[in-house]
C-alpha cells in the first residue's frame, strides 16, 4: 500500500506539472494565433512524440509527418498556407511527447531549439509587431497567474481548513516560553505562576493585526525584524482580560527563520471506542473506573467545569493538579445533557482513545492512560500477512505492555527470525 501510495503521489505530481505546462504553452499558442503568427507545433512533453494529431490527418502514433509525406509528397511544415488549405490539413501538429519534463509551441520564425529558423513570411514571428511579440512572450506567465487565481477561488469556495491560533505548548528556553505578561498583575495572575504562553492560549493579535489562523502567527514571527519585539495579545481560559506579551522572536538556526517557539493546538475531540471482548483486561479496568458509561463517540468537554480547548491544555491542567479526583463532562452522542464523571489521575486504567479522524491516541500519566499503537497497513510481502490485520491494536509485544514504536522496533530487532513472539 505504501508503494502504491508513493506511485500515486508521483503520478499526481506529474499530472500537476503537466497541467501547468499545458496552460503555460496554451497561453503562448492562443496569443500567437491572435497575432496571426503561423503555429506549426503545440507539444506537451519533450523528446520523441508518442501521439500526434493534425486536422485532416487525425491521430497517429509518433509524428504526422510520415503520413503527410506519403499523401502529399512533403511534410506540412514545408507547405505554404495555400497548399495547406488546398490539401485540407491544419497548420498545427499537436503532440504528446515521451518525456514529461516540459513543452513548447513552435512558431514560424521562432524555435527555441533552432535560433537560426528565421523567416520573412508575413505570418512569421520576426515580421510581427513588437507589441504583439510582447503579448506572445508574456502570455504563458499570464495564463499561469490566471490559473492560480481560478484554483484559489475554487479552493476557498469549497473550503480550506486552517488550524486555529491556539497554542499547543511553548519551548521553555525559547522566547514564548520565557515571556511574562506585561499586565500579569492586572489580570490577577499569581506571581509564582507559570511564565510564557500556555497550552490553550488563543493568540488574538500581533502588533495590532488580527490573527485568524496559526499560520498567521508563524508568518508574523518569520516576517519580524531581528531583535525587535512583537506585541502579542492573548486570550487565556479563566482569565477575564486579554494578556499582553512583548516577545522578541529568535532565529531558528536550522531553518534560518525567526520563530517564537510555540506549536499549534490539537483540537480535543477524543472518543472511547468499542472495546472487543478479547481485550478483557481493558474492559475490566474501564468498568472499575466507571468509564463503561461512555458510549463510542463520547467527547470530553471540560475539567472541573472549565472547558477544554486542546489536548495539550488538558494534559497541562491535569499535570498541574494535586492528584485529587477531577470532575469531567462528556458529550454523549444522542444525549441531551453531558455525562459527568469523577476521575482520579493515575488511576489503573488504559482506555483506548481515538481522535475524530480515527487516529489512536492516549494521554500517558493522565488518569493512567498510556499510548497504544494501531496497525495502519501490512505489506503484501510481510510474513505476518493474514496474522496481523489493518486496524489491529497492539496491547502487548513480547513482555512489554502498551508498547510504543521504539519498543516495537527494539523487540522486533532482538527477535529477528523468531517465528513466535
Amino acid at each position: 500500500m505504501q508503494l502504491l501510495s508513493t506511485g500515486t503521489n508521483f503520478l499526481m505530481i506529474l499530472f500537476g506539472f503537466g497541467a501547468l505546462i499545458f496552460v503555460h504553452e496554451l497561453g503562448h499558442f492562443l496569443a500567437a494565433r491572435w497575432a496571426g503568427i503561423r503555429v506549426e507545433g503545440f507539444s506537451v512533453g519533450m523528446g520523441p512524440p508518442a501521439f500526434a494529431w493534425r486536422r485532416g490527418i487525425g491521430f497517429v502514433l509518433g509524428s504526422t509527418d510520415p503520413a503527410t509525406k506519403s499523401r502529399f509528397g512533403k511534410p506540412a511544415i514545408a507547405m505554404s498556407d495555400e497548399e495547406l488549405q488546398r490539401n485540407g490539413i491544419g497548420e498545427t501538429e499537436y503532440t504528446l511527447r515521451m518525456l514529461p519534463i516540459g513543452g513548447f509551441v513552435r512558431m514560424l520564425g521562432q524555435e527555441d531549439g533552432n535560433p537560426g529558423a528565421v523567416s520573412a513570411s508575413p505570418r512569421s514571428y520576426q515580421t510581427c509587431s513588437i507589441g504583439k511579440r510582447m503579448v506572445v512572450v508574456s502570455a504563458g506567465v499570464i495564463m499561469n497567474l490566471a490559473m492560480a487565481i481560478v484554483l484559489f477561488l475554487i479552493a476557498f469556495a469549497v473550503g480550506v481548513r486552517f488550524p486555529a491560533p491556539i497554542v499547543q505548548g511553548s519551548l521553555a528556553d525559547w522566547p514564548a516560553g520565557l515571556a511574562v505578561a506585561t499586565n500579569a498583575a492586572e489580570a490577577g495572575l499569581p506571581k509564582d505562576g507559570p511564565a510564557g504562553l500556555q497550552p490553550g492560549d488563543t493568540i488574538v493579535s500581533i502588533d495590532g493585526e488580527a490573527i485568524e489562523t496559526f499560520g498567521d502567527v508563524m508568518i508574523a514571527a518569520a516576517m519580524g525584524r531581528l531583535g525587535q519585539a512583537l506585541q502579542i495579545t492573548v486570550s487565556r481560559p479563566g482569565v477575564t482580560i486579554p494578556l499582553e506579551f512583548s516577545i522578541v522572536p529568535r532565529r531558528d538556526e536550522r531553518e534560518g527563520l525567526l520563530k517564537l517557539g510555540i506549536g499549534e493546538g490539537q483540537a480535543l475531540s477524543s472518543t472511547i471506542t468499542n472495546v472487543p471482548a478479547s481485550m478483557q483486561d481493558v474492559r475490566e479496568r474501564l468498568m472499575v473506573a466507571g468509564l463503561t458509561q461512555l458510549a463510542p463517540g463520547a467527547t470530553l468537554l471540560s475539567l472541573d467545569g472549565a472547558p477544554i480547548a486542546t489536548l495539550n491544555e488538558f494534559e497541562d491542567r491535569v499535570a498541574r493538579g494535586t492528584g485529587a479526583p477531577i470532575e469531567t463532562a462528556w458529550l454523549i452522542p444522542g444525549a441531551a445533557d453531558p455525562l459527568r464523571l469523577m476521575l482520579t489521575p493515575q488511576a489503573d486504567l488504559a482506555p483506548i482513545l481515538t481522535t475524530a479522524g480515527g487516529d489512536l491516541i492516549a494521554w500517558d500519566g493522565l488518569f493512567g492512560m498510556t499510548p497504544l499503537m494501531r496497525v495502519a497497513t501490512v505489506l503484501s510481502e510481510s510474513p505476518n500477512t493474514g496474522i496481523i490485520l489493518p486496524g489491529d491494536v497492539l496491547l502487548r509485544v513480547g513482555d512489554v505492555d502498551a508498547p510504543n514504536f521504539a519498543d516495537l522496533r527494539r523487540i522486533a530487532k532482538a527477535n529477528a527470525g523468531n517465528k513466535k513472539l
